[in-house]
């Protein structure tokens, strides 16, 4: 018997590409339980948008509206844990699904051992036009290929190399409330995503990610990120210090210890801006990155550190002369 499913979609000021979200939604093969939506947002047209939309659906559309921004992991937290389905897909606000992505998502949980499954993701611009080329190059650089096909040995690899997309899967809802969004966004910061799949895989206990070789979503390039808020961005910063903090013996397969060299260069670059200068500097001549020190950019990335550290030094000095001098 098919398992009942609940799509989550949160939502920050884009009350247009959010139609186009739930509209992916409403058109699937195999529909969906409910369709949950979290608005984020600072004034009321996607309430409109919604409200206009649950008018004409068969399918439930449920509201619900922060009242003040929040920020992303909050806002996906409270929807994961509305949702009445057995299992739960998240869908971001600018994303969409393929037609018959939820029959392809919901098929590996005919084994009880599978608790998260996901598959290739179309990469397309902002007004919706798909990149073919983009897409094939995007899948094969998070390992979401024919090779790597099915039942994954290792959940926490394939949460690692990101596999495991940002969105547009399904996992099971009893699951995914155990780890929890919000302690996702408190562990990984915009990398909450990421942070909800390796806490995921870390509490599966012997079981499954399951890669479905099929497009089964879209991913907008969107100018303007949900997780962002006009700040600077701490993604791959989180991403890598959380992944290394696993240890040896979750960082030795090759699949792995390629992704870290090819993410150590952005990761060190957030450190430096985000002002964890020594942190950085250890990143650096680590064995992640060693590989790329007397490269044209690995030259690069170490005078942009002394230029930070030196604006840093100036600031002080003129904002706090006296301390300073002491």
């Amino acid at each position: 018997m098919p398992k009942s499913i609940s799509v989550c979609i949160p939502t920050f000021n884009r009350p247009n590409a959010l139609k186009l979200a739930i509209r992916s939604c409403l058109d699937q093969t195999l529909p969906p339980a409910e369709i949950l939506v979290g608005d984020d947002s600072r004034d009321d047209r996607t309430r409109v948008v919604v409200e206009a939309i649950a008018a004409g659906s068969s399918i439930p559309i449920r509201y619900f509206c922060s009242g003040q921004t929040q920020g992303q992991a909050a806002n996906v937290d409270r929807l994961m844990m509305q949702a009445t389905g057995e299992l739960i897909a998240l869908l971001h606000d600018d994303d969409e699904f393929a037609p018959d992505a939820l029959e392809h998502l919901t098929a590996p949980f005919d084994d009880p051992n599978v608790i998260a499954s996901y598959g290739k993701q179309f990469v397309m611009s902002e007004d919706g036009v798909r990149d073919s080329a983009a897409s094939v190059e995007m899948n094969n650089a998070y390992f979401r290929t024919d090779r790597h096909a099915g039942t994954q040995r290792d959940a926490i690899e394939a949460a690692i190399v990101q596999q495991f997309p940002n969105d547009g899967y399904v996992v099971s809802a009893a699951e995914a409330r155990k780890v929890g969004y919000r302690r996702a966004g408190e562990l990984g910061g915009d990398a909450c995503d990421f942070m909800f799949g390796l806490l995921l895989a870390r509490a599966a206990n012997g079981k499954k990610f399951f890669f479905v070789n099929q497009y089964t979503a879209a991913y907008r390039l969107s100018s303007n990120s949900v997780t962002r808020r006009g700040r600077a961005n701490d993604a791959a910063y989180y991403t890598f210090k959380r992944t290394i903090e696993l240890g040896e013996a979750a960082l030795s397969s090759a699949d792995v210890i390629r992704h870290l060299c090819k993410t150590s260069h952005l990761a060190i670059s957030q450190a430096f801006l985000l002002g964890r200068r020594r942190e950085g500097l250890r990143w650096y001549f680590s064995r992640w990155h060693r590989h790329n020190i007397c490269s044209v950019s690995g030259l690069k990335l170490i005078a942009k550190c002394a230029l930070i550290k030196r604006a840093v030094a100036v600031f002080t000095e003129r904002n706090h002369p006296s301390a300073e001098r002491s």
